[in-house]
């Protein structure tokens, strides 16, 4: 496979590479979170193949716990705005 040298044709050092494959990261692995999040319930073989693609894409699992913690977060809200509106 062809690698772009990233220092010559853009004007990139190492570390922003590796600062830019993160972020990609982490927002893919945000939006099949997402994604997943619209099940009411993801079952146990939904997050092992979200586990999976995490250490595809070779995302921390800080980071992961970080994207996970915030879309529990978002649904937690969301399920007792329902609540409340319904009350």
């Amino acid at each position: 496979a062809f690698l772009t040298p990233w220092k010559r044709v853009f004007g990139l050092t190492e570390s922003q590479v590796q600062l830019a494959k993160a972020e990609n990261a982490r927002g893919l692995f945000a939006a099949r979170l997402d994604a997943l999040a619209a099940e009411d319930y993801p079952s146990a073989e939904s997050l092992r193949a979200l586990k999976a693609w995490q250490r595809e894409v070779r995302l921390p699992d800080a980071a992961a716990a970080a994207c996970m913690a915030e879309a529990t977060r978002q649904r937690l809200e969301f399920m007792l705005d329902q609540a409340l509106a319904q009350a």
